[in-house]
């Protein structure tokens, strides 16, 4: 939503002034401009109001007040209001003390206390073949958050990421995910009734403890090949301050089975989810620009890219290089 103007208040009664639809945190993010009509959706998370100055607690359907309407994600509700949060853990956090790229443009992140049912909703995927559909977002640990597995946490104690597909028009449900799960591992899961993936164990080893002193660039993209069969991968990138800062690491999985001549999946297109379960601790996250795009033709080297708001470069200055070549993927047992 863009906001005209208004003042508003921080906690400690201070008016902090005039919050513009002109200002960077109400034009929406570049790359989403950059793309164009493959931007699908974009939620960047920079501000500490929602629903036309409303605070981030007011409701359990909330629509960022820097988010465009043209370009943000439409939410379970269909309406703009991209952030479902049952619990109501939502809180905007100033950056100072984030650790964040030198460079960044922020002025706010998304805080999440807790678990239960919270999504950023991206809009229902139907597209034909030939077509490279993708999420991205930025999150971090806070220190003090439980790793699955610890402690007296349970075997099935995990941490929801991002999650791609839905209901396919069968009414079977369809993964394409990343989890956090045991010793802080993140999962790369592709269940696909409707394309038929095979099983497949991979993950990135300690991601959690990677992505807690820093952020993460999670991104995910399912190839829908010309042939109509499917592919999905994931990259995760470290974020400075992180020693490796500019690392990259790819999962490519298994070429799914059956071929389909479009992806129609509902109800579950999550380019954020902070759903989390059976922890021994708490659960704590911070998150910030959210995209949803596509590429066609289908192009299994494309990714979303970095969001120069957040890594830096927006006003022509490159990002960082990696500075090591990838490891490789972490198999599960």
């Amino acid at each position: 939503m863009t906001i005209k103007a208004y003042s508003f208040f921080l906690a400690f009664g201070v008016t902090t002034g005039v919050l513009l639809a002109t200002s960077p945190a109400g034009a929406g993010e570049k790359r989403c401009s950059d793309l164009g009509s493959d931007c699908i959706c974009s939620e960047p998370l920079n501000t500490n109001t929602v629903d036309g100055g409303q605070s981030w607690a007011h409701d359990i359907y909330l629509d960022p007040d820097d988010s465009p309407n043209a370009t943000e994600c439409e939410g379970e509700t269909g309406d703009g209001k991209a952030l479902t949060d049952v619990t109501q853990g939502f809180r905007a956090v100033n950056v100072s003390g984030q650790p964040l790229p030198p460079g960044h443009s922020l002025s706010w992140v998304l805080r999440k206390d807790g678990g239960g049912v919270s999504v950023l909703r991206g809009p229902d995927i139907d597209e034909p073949s030939n077509t490279t559909y993708c999420n991205r977002s930025y999150q971090r640990w806070d220190p003090a958050s439980a790793i699955p597995g610890a402690g007296s946490a349970t075997a099935n104690s995990q941490y929801k990421v991002s999650n791609m597909g839905g209901k396919d028009p069968n009414g079977n449900h369809n993964p394409f995910q990343l989890a956090v799960v045991q010793t802080g591992s993140i999962f790369v899961r592709a269940d696909s009734n409707w394309f038929n993936c095979p099983v497949d164990f991979q993950g990135f080893s300690n991601g959690q403890q990677n992505c807690t002193n820093n952020f993460c660039r999670f991104e995910t993209c399912l190839d829908h090949k010309i042939n109509g069969k499917a592919q999905f991968r994931a990259r995760l990138t470290y974020l400075a301050p992180h020693p490796q800062a500019g690392q990259s690491f790819v999962i490519t999985k298994p070429e799914c089975l059956i071929a389909q001549s479009r992806m129609t999946f509902q109800d579950a297109n999550d380019p954020m989810g902070w759903y989390a379960q059976e922890l021994s601790g708490p659960s704590i996250r911070y998150a910030t620009h959210a995209l949803t795009a596509k590429h066609t033709p289908q192009d299994s080297s494309w990714w979303p890219g970095p969001a120069c708001e957040v890594e830096g470069g927006c006003s022509g200055a490159p990002p960082s290089p990696p500075l090591s070549p990838p490891e490789p993927p972490y198999l599960f047992p």
